[in-house]
């Protein structure tokens, strides 16, 4: 049994990683829209 991995799987482990990530950015700031003044949205400055 070889436990080696191809090196595409790290490929697809990144782009599913920045393809959901994205997609979190984009919800979050949909979210952002909805809710622009919410008090946690100033916590960060």
């Amino acid at each position: 049994m070889k436990k080696l991995q191809p090196p595409t799987s790290n490929l697809v482990t990144l782009q599913i990683l920045l393809l959901s990530s994205c997609s979190f950015l984009l919800f979050f700031s949909f979210l952002g829209l909805k809710i622009d003044d919410a008090p946690y949205c100033q916590r960060g400055d």
